[in-house]
């Protein structure tokens, strides 16, 4: 497994983006850290922040935080799209907007960005509880349940788009 964090913080929102059969790891690992500022869990925090918008998806359902698709370009590319390891990005986002700029600083995250540093500290214990539990695991805890349910919608969408474009033959 491959757990990047390109972006670790530059915000309060936790966000990620998985393979699906790592959604419940990422879902059980967020459950156990705190939120800095609520102290809640981060998990609470980001299901109600973010719902699940696919249709007929197990997160619709039963109204689970949402874990995005992986894209491309980041460190995460050569393990998933080349050697298909299991891979997420995950961090906290915001209203950053100094990312690759002058003002990328340390002085900047620590008096603007994350004061106190708190919300990296957040991230760390996330992406280590995943860790943690990943290297200590006899069975790996991928579901695969997951994987086969966003395949169906990804197909279904194929469908759809394939009918309102006259490809369906």
């Amino acid at each position: 497994t491959y757990l990047n964090l390109d972006a670790a913080v530059s915000g309060s929102s936790f966000g990620a983006s998985s393979v699906p059969s790592l959604w419940k790891l990422i879902r059980a690992a967020t459950h156990d850290v705190k939120d800095p500022k609520t102290g809640q869990s981060i998990y609470q925090q980001w299901q109600a922040g973010r719902r699940e918008t696919r249709v007929d998806s197990d997160a619709e359902v039963t109204g689970e935080a949402r874990i995005g698709a992986l894209g491309s370009g980041s460190d995460y590319t050569p393990f998933l799209q080349h050697l298909g390891v299991a891979s997420t990005d995950m961090g906290f986002g915001g209203d950053y907007g100094v990312y690759h700029s002058a003002y990328d600083s340390f002085y900047w995250m620590e008096n603007f960005g994350d004061p106190g540093f708190k919300y990296h500290v957040a991230v760390a214990q996330v992406w280590g509880t995943m860790a943690l539990r990943l290297a200590d695991a006899e069975v790996l805890s991928f579901d695969y349940t997951d994987y086969a349910n966003q395949i169906r919608d990804y197909f279904r969408e194929a469908l759809t788009l394939a009918k309102r474009r006259n490809l369906q033959n």
